[in-house]
Order: C-alpha cells, then sequence, then structure tokens
C-alpha cells in the first residue's frame, strides 16, 4: 500500500482525489431520501440563510418528539417543513445554491 508524504499529498503512483466536501455529502443524502442524516449534517452548517431556523428545527423536533409534543409543536410537521426547506436549498440535480447572506436576508 502506497504511503503518503506527511503533509498530505498522494504519494508516488497514487492519484489525488478531491476530498468529499460537506455540501456534497449532504446533496448525496438528499438524492438517497436519507433525511434523518441530511437534517443532522445540514444542522451542523453555519449558513442556511432564510431556510436556517426551519431546518435547525426540524432536526430537534426528529431527535427529541417528545419534548417538542409537550411545548405544543407538531414535530412530523416541522421535520416535513425542514425536508422542503433542503429541497428548496439544495434542488436535485442543480448545482450548489447560493445562500444569501444575512444582510440579504433582510
Amino acid at each position: 500500500m502506497p504511503t503518503t508524504a506527511s503533509h498530505g499529498a498522494p504519494a508516488a503512483g497514487e492519484r489525488a482525489f478531491a476530498p468529499v466536501t460537506k455540501t456534497q455529502r449532504l446533496r448525496d443524502l438528499i438524492a438517497d431520501g436519507d433525511w434523518p442524516r441530511a437534517l443532522f449534517l445540514a444542522n451542523t452548517f453555519r449558513r442556511l440563510g432564510p431556510w436556517r431556523d426551519t431546518i435547525r428545527l426540524a432536526h430537534e423536533c426528529r431527535v427529541h418528539p417528545r419534548f417538542y409534543r409537550a411545548l405544543g409543536r407538531d414535530p412530523d410537521a416541522q421535520v416535513a417543513a425542514g425536508i422542503a426547506a433542503l429541497k428548496a436549498l439544495y434542488p436535485p440535480g442543480q448545482a450548489t445554491r447560493a445562500v444569501p447572506n444575512h444582510q440579504d436576508a433582510e
């Protein structure tokens, strides 16, 4: 097995592969319909534009449904809204959509 140099470059004869970004992993999860993992990963993103709160609440409602029911929320509806937000933010088959910065959302 070829070894890599200490600075992370591929060893002689080894092909360099582009690293898979978090955005690409999210797109793959969305394409596979793996919504629990897609919501979990999207929840870690800092810039989600106007969909930020919807996606984060959907993840929290999926993880802690009893707590949100006790608060009078419908976890299933919140998760469905989060999935719709992910579909709007990362439409299948399209390049990554630019997320407006917070000044544009105001």
